[in-house]
Parts: structure tokens; C-alpha cells; sequence
């Protein structure tokens, strides 16, 4: 059982218990196996089991399909060779370094002035600075792959949700065109409940950035 802020998890891949997927989820990274039958796939489907907390505060018990990344040949690792070569990337060194380099690091990514106003408030000294840097720049790589006429949206590196009907009046913001817009897609940091609220735009693609702080 792996664990992260939102509470326990289970990960299963067919009626197996598997921590290394979990971990492999959690970290957004690449799983090596052995040349198993079973293993020999570049993405392994996995059941993912969690606690939630829904609108009305009660707990459930969610499960979502997801893939890990796999190699146990050298061809499997070149498959994954655009994600390897992005991997690992260092955080912005400070907001300055941020506003220099995100036209080119975060390419389909728009920010309203409401983000960049809270995310210039962030220190880089802050917990909260590398773990939201960590999060654009999944945001980034699965925007890169999204193929909008073949799937309503991206392939998410993290958990990736909407908010329910109660609270989508919660996520209204003038968006960059000056029109109000729901921006109530929302991705997770940490510590605390920390959240990122955004809305998909299929022309361009883009994704446009809201909210960068604690869960509204």
C-alpha cells in the first residue's frame, strides 16, 4: 500500500498487488522488468484503488485504470526515449527563471494573471515551489501528447480531476479573452491540499492555468 496526501492507495495489475507500479505511478517514472510473460509490455495496465473525500464530505472507495511505463529490452527504453529525455527536469530556479524560460518549457501552457500573481508570492525556498514546477511540467508533456480529435483529453501523469457540480461555481475566472470561464479541472500538490485549477482549450491545444494555491 503506497501513499500520498490524498490517502491510501492500492495499485493491482490483474490480481496482483504491485507496490512498484504504485511507486512507479506516484513518481511518474519507468518500471524494469524481467522477461516474465507477464511483463513483456512497454505500458502495463494497472487498477488504481483510493480513498477519496467527495463533495459531501463522505469517504469512498475510487478505482481508475491507469498505464505504468515498462522496458525490459533495450527497443522498450528507446520506445519511452521522449519521455526519458524530458524526465528529471531541475525546477525553475525563481520567478524571474520561470517568466524567462516558460515560453519554451511550458509551450502549450497560458497562464491568467491570477496564477502568475500567486506563483510569483511563492519562495523558491517553499516545499510548494518545486512540487507545482514538477506538476506544469507534466501538464506540458501530456498537453505535447494529446491528440484532441482522437481523445476528449490528455493522458494525465498525475491525478487529474473535476470538481462536482456543487463546487464548479467555485472555479469561475475571467479568462484571458475577458469572457468568464470554468476552470474547475484541477491537479494535486503537496504539502497540505494543495491545487491546480485549469481548463483545456482543444485549439492550439492549450491548457490555461487559473488557480495555483489551496484547494478553492
Amino acid at each position: 500500500m503506497a501513499r500520498d496526501a490524498d490517502g491510501d492507495l492500492e495499485f493491482r495489475c490483474g490480481e496482483q498487488v504491485t507496490e512498484a507500479l504504485g511507486l512507479a505511478d506516484l513518481f511518474d517514472g519507468l518500471v524494469l522488468s524481467f522477461s516474465d510473460p507477464r511483463w513483456r509490455q512497454r505500458l502495463l495496465s494497472v487498477e488504481r484503488t483510493e480513498v477519496v473525500e467527495m463533495p459531501e464530505g463522505q469517504l469512498e472507495l475510487v478505482t481508475t485504470s491507469i498505464e505504468v511505463r515498462n522496458a525490459c529490452t533495450p527497443d522498450d527504453v528507446d520506445a519511452h526515449r521522449p519521455w526519458l529525455d524530458t524526465a528529471g527536469k531541475p525546477p525553475f530556479e525563481d520567478f524571474d527563471n520561470f517568466e524567462v524560460d516558460r515560453a519554451d518549457r511550458l509551450a502549450n501552457l497560458d497562464f491568467l494573471g491570477r496564477a502568475l500573481d500567486q506563483l510569483r508570492a511563492i519562495e523558491p525556498t517553499h516545499p510548494w515551489w518545486s512540487a507545482i514546477c514538477g506538476r506544469l511540467d507534466e501538464l506540458q508533456e501530456a498537453m505535447v501528447e494529446w491528440d484532441p480529435t482522437t481523445s476528449p483529453e490528455p493522458q494525465w501523469r498525475s491525478r487529474v480531476t473535476g470538481e462536482h457540480q456543487q463546487r464548479r461555481r467555485l472555479c469561475d475566472f475571467t479568462d484571458l479573452d475577458g469572457e468568464t470561464r470554468c476552470f474547475d479541472q484541477h491537479a494535486r500538490f503537496t504539502p497540505h491540499a494543495g491545487r491546480l485549477h485549469f481548463r483545456l482549450n482543444p485549439v492550439g491545444p492549450r491548457l490555461i492555468v487559473a488557480h495555483i494555491g489551496l484547494k478553492l
